[in-house]
């Protein structure tokens, strides 16, 4: 209906404008939808008495795809600005739109097999909990006060921490004696980390902690200690002695290349084993590609045509290749081809991989990081190197990025309409609606974000598009420090075999 459209595109810019913020602020967004669809029951009651659980839906499918633009996008398109690129909001949009519809298309020949086949086996978390929701309706009162309070006591906290300052919203102390002298512990007192802790748990939440526990308790004071031994010491990538550096020079010249190297393990170690569901994945989706579109399928069963998704990736592949920020038509037509390829092969894994662990802890950043290095390579045979090479690097892995937050994000939607008996083809016509007006707004958004706190710096330190921008920069100059990345690499390793 036009009021659940309205609804949902509301909410789509809403949440996608909080979530990008988010995204540049600790690194993590947190999934849209469940509040999307408690916020939609609320708001229905308002304007329409006798909304349906598929018009509630709809609200919820449309103003989630915000959150999962959001977190392609913050996760790595800032790199451009933190190469001090002048990119235009028009840019900007046709980079998003175009990514989040890949990954909306591309998830439509997987619906039927992972959504509906695998029905019992894989639970889709968030899309079932939004599936409960929309059919009690109960949660349209409770819940929505709930939901509105937090909203309420999470503006005043940043209002009295961030903006009048009356308590500091950051703690750093840093140990200069000691057996840990060179280290440091803080903490970030924001109300978002409080509320995106009790969603991905205890269990995701001290696996991050031990990333930071192993960094700041070891390789730093590790650090520090060699420079006490040799003070005149430099040690690449660093042009100034150890004895000399803070905690963040030591983090900005080695312990963000460890990380890079664990993540991109983590990114192989990942698609290593998920090559039998890739490989059942593709065999299952072309077998059953055409089963969709005929007249004697179950409305529940109706998706988007094969030959309206065949033209619409061509269209964007075609929008891709003359994109200003590639430095030729020939290096934009790689860069389609390069987002095509790994976007389908990373989208599978991502929409099978939600269904186990929830978009909020899909780790698409990772996979992100494998389509990137590949992509740098590539486009550094073909001769691009320097700004323009890592431009283009970059859009690529952005481009990628969003298609597997979108595609994660759509397979919950999917699955809550499965369960509530809703018609996938107006689910994806919705997402692709709410993938456009979200995407309308992004560039304002990022934009602005950087005028006024500026990203990459202490308020938006935006962590993953940094290391996409190093990884870029490492790869396009020849200037990686690979034995820090062989580190973080055999530590991500180590975690993998202990399990």
């Amino acid at each position: 209906t036009i009021t659940s459209m309205i609804m949902g595109v509301i909410l789509a810019v809403v949440f996608g404008a909080a979530n990008a913020y988010l995204g540049l602020r600790v690194g993590m967004t947190v999934s849209a939808s469940i509040p999307a669809a408690v916020m939609g029951l609320a708001i229905l009651k308002i304007f329409t008495k006798d909304s349906t659980v598929l018009e509630n839906n709809i609200v919820q499918t449309v103003g989630s795809a915000g959150e999962a633009l959001a977190a392609g996008v913050a996760f790595t398109l800032p790199a451009l600005l933190l190469l001090n690129l002048d990119i235009s909001m028009v840019t900007i949009f046709f980079i998003c739109a175009g990514g989040g519809l890949l990954g909306c298309l591309m998830m439509v020949p997987l619906r039927k097999f992972l959504i509906k086949d695998l029905h019992g086996e894989l639970p889709y978390p968030e899309g079932t909990a939004c599936a409960e929701v929309v059919s009690s309706g109960h949660e349209g009162g409770s819940g929505a006060k709930l939901l509105f309070s937090a909203l309420g006591l999470g503006a005043i906290w940043k209002f009295i921490t961030d903006g009048f300052i009356i308590v500091p919203y950051t703690i750093d102390v840093v140990f200069s004696k000691g057996p840990l002298a060179g280290g440091a512990v803080g903490m970030d007192y924001l109300g978002s980390l409080l509320g995106a802790g009790f969603l991905i748990g205890p269990k995701v939440c001290m696996q991050s902690l031990a990333g930071a526990v192993l960094g700041w308790f070891g390789f730093l004071p590790l650090l520090h200690f060699i420079g006490t031994l040799a003070p005149e010491m430099v040690l690449a990538p660093s042009t100034i002695p150890l004895s000399e550096m803070d905690i963040w020079d030591m983090w900005t010249n080695y312990l963000k290349y460890l990380g890079i190297g664990a993540v991109t393990m983590g990114a192989f170690i990942s698609l290593f084993t998920a090559l039998p569901i890739i490989v059942r994945s593709f065999k299952q989706t072309f077998g059953h590609m055409g089963n969709a579109e005929g007249e004697n399928v179950k409305r529940t069963d109706l998706n988007i045509g094969g030959k309206v998704l065949i033209i619409g990736i061509l269209i964007v592949m075609a929008i891709i290749a003359f994109l200003p920020v590639f430095p030729s038509v020939l290096a934009g037509s790689i860069g389609a081809i390069m987002v095509v390829i790994f976007g389908f092969i990373f989208v599978t894994v991502s929409a099978h991989l939600v269904g186990y662990v929830g978009s909020t802890n899909n780790p698409i950043v990772a996979m992100s990081i494998g389509g990137l290095l590949v992509t740098a390579v590539i486009f550094r045979l073909f001769g691009y190197s320097g700004v323009t090479g890592i431009a283009a690097t970059v859009v690529v892995g952005s481009m990628i990025c969003i298609a597997l937050a979108i595609s994660g994000d759509m397979a919950q939607d999917l699955k809550s309409g499965f369960l509530l008996g809703a018609t996938p083809k107006k689910q994806q016509i919705g997402q692709m609606i709410g993938i456009v007006s979200a995407a309308a707004v992004m560039g304002a958004v990022i934009i602005m974000l950087n005028d006024v706190y500026g990203i990459g710096g202490e308020k938006l330190p935006a962590p993953h598009a940094n290391m996409v921008k190093s990884i870029a920069e490492g790869i396009m100059g020849g200037t990686m420090p690979w034995s820090l990345i062989i580190c973080g690499m055999a530590i991500a390793v180590m975690v993998w075999l202990l399990g």
